[in-house]
């Protein structure tokens, strides 16, 4: 954990948008567990399939324009002082064993 952390840490660093680490994959398995972690907006998303610069890009439809009903709920939000409290709670014991 701590090698994958400073690998994330030193990327984005050196992308200069500063010495931070985004924890995507924990932060799903705890919104998961506990959906109140975030604040929700429900949209239309789809992944474009035929365009020049944007084939394979997921997109929303924040307007309303496609006609269609929302399908999906976007995290807009996060309570990061709970989920990091909750996180290191649920980690931490284990690596302070390695």
């Amino acid at each position: 954990l701590e090698d994958a952390m400073r690998f994330y840490f030193e990327f984005h660093f050196d992308q200069d948008e500063g010495y931070l680490a985004h924890l995507h994959d924990p932060l799903a398995a705890a919104v998961a567990l506990d959906p109140d972690l975030v604040r929700y907006q429900r949209a239309t998303v789809d992944v474009e399939l035929r365009g020049t610069l944007t084939r394979g890009m997921t997109v929303a439809d924040w307007r309303g324009h496609w006609g269609r009903q929302p399908n999906a709920y976007i995290g807009m939000e996060v309570d990061p002082a709970a989920f990091f409290d909750r996180f290191i709670e649920r980690v931490g014991a284990f690596a302070s064993t390695l």
